[in-house]
């Protein structure tokens, strides 16, 4: 009986700040599907309302490849790109469910969640372009600099993945529901606007990583880590 419960004891209890990034990612990935529709105007640029969320998931995620490493923060997008789909088809056989004539806002439904499907297979694309290139620069610079200059580090991959993401999710998204010019003025005021995010983000970031390296006495070096991002061991 001791050696049974001194087994169970000895086994790894989840990582709570792990989870809640998890968490919070999965969530503000979430509502980025939900205002994509949402086109905005913000001194003069136009944006898709889940600009204003988005970027933050790359913080995130620049948070976790620094300090779990590459294969973590491969499993967080994953988690993102699948809680993404649920949602998406979730959100498709919801609105299809009949009405009485009673509700006057079932169109105000599709006008919202109809086209979640388009914008979640142009992130899913996006994420792979983009995210990815994040996070695996950022881990093969961590190397080259021995763990230094972390608010460099996000910030220059940051502005590499996010360039890539823009361009592919907003052409995947936006082609054909706009003229070309305002298109590509949307991908640069998209960027501009995740470019000030990570700035200003980022030193909050620098705390939470130094917090946890020193709290959970973790800091992980992806030397020998196979970066396919179709791999999901955690090596």
């Amino acid at each position: 009986m001791w050696e049974e419960n001194e087994l169970k004891t000895s086994w790894e209890l989840p990582n709570a700040k792990l989870l809640a990034l998890l968490a919070t990612y999965i969530v503000l990935l979430c509502l980025t599907v939900c205002f994509a529709n949402n086109i905005t105007s913000m001194m003069g640029m136009t944006l898709p309302g889940g600009i204003y969320v988005f970027p933050v998931s790359f913080i995130i995620c620049d948070i976790v490849s620094e300090v779990y490493g590459f294969p973590i923060a491969r499993l967080f997008i994953w988690f993102g790109m699948i809680s993404e789909l649920i949602f998406a088809f979730l959100s498709q056989a919801l609105i299809a469910i009949p009405h009485p004539d009673t509700f006057i806002h079932a169109q105000a439904y599709h006008t919202v969640f109809s086209p979640t499907v388009r914008y979640v297979f142009s992130g899913m694309v996006g994420f792979f372009s983009g995210e990815f290139l994040n996070v695996y620069i950022l881990s093969k610079w961590k190397i080259r600099v021995k763990g230094r200059y972390f608010v460099i580090r996000s910030v220059m991959t940051t502005a590499i993945g996010q360039a890539v993401l823009s361009i592919v999710v907003d052409y995947l998204a936006f082609a054909g529901k706009m003229p070309t010019s305002e298109l590509i003025s949307m991908m640069y005021a998209g960027w501009k606007v995740k470019m000030i995010y990570s700035l200003f983000f980022v030193l909050p970031a620098w705390y939470i990583v130094s917090y946890i390296k020193k709290t959970d006495k973790i800091d992980v070096y992806d030397v020998n880590t196979n970066f396919n991002p179709f791999r999901f061991k955690l090596s």
